[in-house]
């Protein structure tokens, strides 16, 4: 196993290591950002972890995947993380079968094409999928186990699955629903059609958050986890109208 060599150059730290017979080198950051070895260390240990699991015949895209990639994504959020989770199994798995550092785009392109043409999937799956993959090979290259990213100039095959009509219920639907509805279900209800927030959102909201005339989106909670919110955009406050206030006032 190998422990690599931390030394720095030129104002940033680098590694020196070994990438099956020839000797390599990667930049870990700056020392401005990490001015001392042992901050930068943790960096130098992930690019290892990386190297070490890898044989000398090179690791598979399965392999890497299954046994890199997807613990790395469990640093995302936890959504994120069972969604990739999932994708492998249902659409990857057992399909990268050479070795990491072997792919070219075409082989990329192939791999795509045929996850599309093995199942009617439609084309924001598939363009989901390219957008994984592309993170995992761009992961591989930052750890030293190939070079590029060979999914950048592939391209998302074609839709041979319709997207589906989403239906959105009109103002009388919803007027509706609040009518039957107790009074807890009623202000999640009234949180999501009139302010526009994703379940998730709603799931994390606190009295706190809401003052009366607006409500501050803080937080999301997924499956019992507490997570930030999905962008920085959502982080933002959402005026109440006077519907919503209505509802909100009666629940406290």
């Amino acid at each position: 196993m190998q422990r690599g060599q931390i030394f720095q150059s030129h104002g940033a730290w680098f590694l020196r290591f070994y990438e099956g017979p020839r000797r390599a080198t990667k930049r870990l950051a700056s020392l401005r950002e990490y001015p001392s070895k042992r901050s930068v260390e943790p960096l130098a240990q992930e690019i290892l972890r990386v190297v070490n699991r890898s044989s000398d015949a090179g690791i598979s895209l399965d392999d890497f995947i299954e046994r890199v990639y997807l613990p790395h994504t469990k640093n995302l959020r936890a959504s994120t993380h069972s969604r990739y989770t999932q994708m492998f199994r249902a659409n990857i798995q057992g399909r990268g079968v050479l070795r990491v550092r072997e792919y070219r785009t075409l082989d990329v392109q192939v791999l795509l094409d045929d996850i599309a043409a093995s199942k009617p999937l439609a084309r924001n799956t598939l363009a989901h999928i390219k957008h994984f993959l592309s993170g995992a090979f761009r992961y591989a290259a930052q750890a030293g186990v190939r070079e590029g990213n060979p999914v950048r100039e592939c391209h998302v095959p074609k839709q041979r699955q319709p997207a589906k009509e989403t239906h959105a219920y009109d103002l009388q639907e919803i007027r509706t629903a609040l009518q039957v509805l107790p009074t807890m279900q009623r202000a999640a209800v009234a949180c999501a059609a009139f302010a526009g927030l994703r379940r998730s959102e709603v799931q994390g909201l606190e009295w706190s958050d809401y003052d009366g005339e607006d409500i501050s989106v803080n937080r999301s909670v997924w499956r019992g986890h507490v997570e930030e919110t999905k962008t920085k955009s959502s982080k933002n406050y959402v005026p109440a109208i006077q519907a919503l206030r209505d509802i909100l006032d009666e629940y406290r």
